[in-house]
């Protein structure tokens, strides 16, 4: 197999979702001089620790689950059989994934078709239209069955009502935490000097709204403000494009290394399906993260209580068959095409290994 076939398959790996559109994983290759290639992932510790979530945090994991279920579809199209070794969480390395290639008879060398799919996965944070029409809430009921195990779509309706409640909640939360601030902030791009991050001109912001975020982006002003309520001013804007859209769905798995990877996969498959179906995708993580701060104990002690009462009163929409949320996605058709975010050249990210 040529290095321009594995480049490929890395670069759809790429162009998986990530924590705020960050390079968090970096790919090696090895050996070049058998049939039988080996791609390796890695936690960017170099770039994003300190920065983004640790390697051990759902994030990732979901992250990671992304990746693989675009390095699969590739290999699906080229006729390769795949192998993936997840390093323990035990591990110390910054390895994350091992993944071996068994070349069978081959049929093609070309995974365009699979990479123009790949490719139209993407967030659109702007408006979407509040209303839709009967066909569509069919088709985007018939993908989510399709794509998901364990999930529940809500249209206008009271659920829906008392979701967007519960990520209020967390993201008034988020907004007083100064450890999920820095997160955001280091993650902002204010001009285009990196190709990864969370660029402002896709944020859909109103006018203004650049200058506000670069102001809130220090951590002092955001607290200032936040002494008069100014979490639930954000909290509140945040969840304004949720009570306008048509719906919004709610994805369910357990809990282990395992099974956050798989749900990974699931999240690629069914947010790639939507998008080349022609709908709008916005994820929403802050109320799995609020939760899995509170259950490792890193949230401050002054939230548990809140955090406390988002898990008891979500319990029966955010829980199902022992499963809990662990992402949620606004779907819609979008009233502007989105401005899409950038990723890094490839050579970047990747290091070709000879043993």
């Amino acid at each position: 197999m040529d290095i321009v076939t594995i480049k490929k398959i890395i670069q759809a790996a790429l162009l998986g979702c990530t924590p705020d559109n960050s390079t968090v994983f970096r790919y090696a290759i090895t050996p070049l001089t058998t049939n039988q290639p080996t791609i390796k992932i890695f936690y960017n510790s170099e770039k994003v620790a300190g920065k983004s979530f640790p390697k051990d945090d759902p994030a990732i994991y979901l992250a990671l689950g992304c990746a693989l279920y675009n390095i699969k579809a590739c290999c699906k199209e080229l006729s390769l059989e795949v192998s993936v070794d997840i390093a323990t969480k035990e591990n110390n390395s910054d390895l994350l994934a091992l993944i071996s290639l068994s070349k069978l008879p081959p049929e093609k060398e070309e995974i365009s078709s699979t990479i123009q799919v790949i490719k139209k996965r993407h967030t659109d944070r702007g408006a979407y239209h509040k209303k839709i029409s009967e066909k569509d809430k069919q088709a985007i009921q018939d993908i989510t069955t399709r794509s998901t195990r364990n999930s529940t779509l809500l249209f206008e309706s009271k659920d829906k009502s008392s979701l967007i409640k519960l990520i209020q909640k967390a993201s008034e939360i988020r907004f007083q935490v100064k450890e999920i601030h820095a997160l955001l902030k280091n993650s902002l791009q204010f001009d285009n000097s990196q190709p990864d991050g969370l660029h402002i001109n896709t944020l859909a912001l109103p006018p203004g709204g650049k200058y506000f975020l670069k102001f809130i982006s220090k951590w002092d002003n955001l607290a200032l403000i936040n002494k008069i309520g100014g979490y639930k001013l954000l909290a509140s804007q945040e969840t304004a494009l949720l009570k306008n859209s048509p719906c919004l769905l709610i994805l369910r798995g357990k809990g282990s290394q395992l099974d956050f990877i798989s749900s990974g996969e699931e999240l690629c498959h069914v947010w790639t399906s939507l998008n080349n179906a022609g709908y709008s995708v916005h994820p929403y993580y802050v109320i799995p993260d609020i939760l899995h701060r509170l259950d490792m104990k890193t949230l401050p002690s002054k939230h548990h209580v809140q955090a406390e009462h988002l898990l008891f009163e979500g319990a029966a929409l955010l829980e199902k068959d022992k499963e809990f949320v662990y992402m949620i996605l606004r779907i819609g058709k979008t009233k502007k095409s989105a401005i899409r975010s950038t990723r890094p050249d490839i050579e970047s990210i990747l290091s070709i290994e000879d043993h």
